[in-house]
């Protein structure tokens, strides 16, 4: 049996809509069902498999103040472990280690202050992306405001 007979074979297997085969290219198939749509890329196997995109979140302190930001994503410290490793300083950027995916919820809060504020992710790019959140102060009220780019990458 050649591999390609053996792939095909292996697909027959598979649900219907798990099943995909590609000949060594990138390709998106749309779910009907739920109408999301995944990226796939070509195993070594000859099977296709979902494409994972590199995507990094960046936050970034526009808060003016003394006062840092902690924060928590989905109820999980986003820097660290506490202590200055576990909060942004004004005017200061930091890359976040965890992946981010749509209807997490990031909490931010001034550490010295009552000022706190949530930032629920909405849709992500498909492809490798930078991934910018801005916590700035409202200009009416001490209240933070955010700001979310997407840079491909």
């Amino acid at each position: 049996m050649t591999k390609f007979s053996a792939a095909v074979a292996a697909v027959a297997l598979l649900p219907a809509r798990a099943a995909a085969l590609s000949l060594g290219t990138s390709s998106s198939r749309a779910d009907v069902s739920t109408g999301a749509q995944t990226m796939l890329r070509a195993s070594s196997g000859g099977l296709v498999e979902p494409l994972k995109a590199d995507q990094k979140l960046l936050v970034c302190n526009a808060y003016p103040g003394d006062s840092p930001i902690t924060a928590l994503l989905n109820g999980q410290d986003l820097f660290g472990s506490g202590g200055a490793k576990g909060s942004i300083a004004f005017k200061e950027c930091r890359y976040v280690q965890s992946a981010v995916q749509r209807q997490d919820r990031l909490d931010f809060d001034l550490r010295d202050a009552e000022v706190q504020g949530t930032f629920e992710v909405g849709d992500l790019p498909t492809g490798d992306a930078v991934l910018l959140l801005v916590l700035e102060k409202r200009a009416d009220s001490p209240m933070l405001s955010f700001q979310s780019f997407a840079f491909p990458s």
